[in-house]
């Protein structure tokens, strides 16, 4: 439910998302975004759930109070240090956030720290990764980089912190290359 189409964030809504039903039964993982409204991703949601399809929202910064009954629906909430502050505005810090949220019913929190790296905490699992050092060319897509690195990991199975350390590596990837990158002498553009 990411949309890069100007306009079409906001015709998708929770009617729509309904009307495709179809593409959840099969499905593994949903990732969400913010930038569409919280009546699509409910109702995505509430699809997963009944398809045991795992839940991903990227960058909740737009989830008002009153809307944060899909906390209890998410299985991994993503983040970043500002945005975990907005989440949870008592906090101390970003790990009491992301408690704070695994309290609120969601399963697994990713906070992403930047240049700092990131940290994963669950009812099972506290992680910190550090993040690869690389001299930052561009930014552009490494959230994306990240989160989308993540889901491919476990959708193949992966340990929690196979996964952060496989997104946080794509995640520099995508900083150093700003789209291109060179590997063996030849230079490859995405």
């Amino acid at each position: 439910m990411i949309s890069i189409v100007s306009g079409a964030n906001s015709i998708l809504n929770g009617e729509y998302i309904k009307k495709q039903e179809t593409l959840f039964e099969e499905a593994e993982y949903c990732l969400m975004q913010t930038e569409v409204s919280i009546e699509a991703i409910y109702a995505a949601c509430l699809l997963c759930k009944k398809y045991k399809v795992k839940t991903v929202l990227k960058s909740p910064v737009h989830v008002l109070p009153c809307q944060r009954k899909i906390f209890k629906y998410l299985d991994y909430i993503v983040p970043n240090k500002r945005e975990a502050f907005d989440l949870i505005p008592d906090a101390r810090d970003y790990k009491s956030a992301a408690k704070a949220l695994l309290q609120k019913g969601v399963k697994n929190v990713i906070v992403t720290l930047g240049e700092e790296g990131c940290y994963f905490l669950n009812q099972d699992n506290e992680i910190y990764m550090k993040e690869y050092k690389v001299t930052s060319v561009d930014r552009t897509g490494a959230g994306d980089a990240f989160i989308s690195a993540f889901c491919c990991s476990a959708i193949k199975g992966r340990g929690d912190s196979f996964c952060i350390r496989v997104c946080q590596f794509f995640r520099s990837v995508f900083r150093y290359t700003a789209g291109s990158f060179f590997y063996g002498g030849g230079e490859y553009t995405f």
